[in-house]
């Protein structure tokens, strides 16, 4: 099974299997994002976890002018 990545759609519309499949696809990338801005790993896995939290709170304010994980970016910066 292909695992197709999420829709902007489904993150605005879907609930938490959506989330959770976002999650998985994009943990890694932001992980080295924030390790890049903070230099320590412990410090990026708690900006990564305030991204997340942050993204599934806010999750139906996504407007879809960018892809989900442009807007995942601009959340964890």
């Amino acid at each position: 099974m292909v695992d197709r990545r999420v829709t902007a759609d489904e993150l605005r519309h879907g609930g938490d299997e959506v989330f959770a499949r976002f999650f998985e696809q994009n943990r890694e990338k932001l992980l080295a994002l924030a390790y890049r801005l903070t230099s320590s790993k412990a410090e990026a896995q708690d900006v990564v976890q305030d991204a997340f939290v942050s993204i599934l709170l806010h999750h139906d304010r996504f407007r879809g002018a960018a892809q989900p994980t442009t807007w995942a970016h601009r959340v964890t910066v």
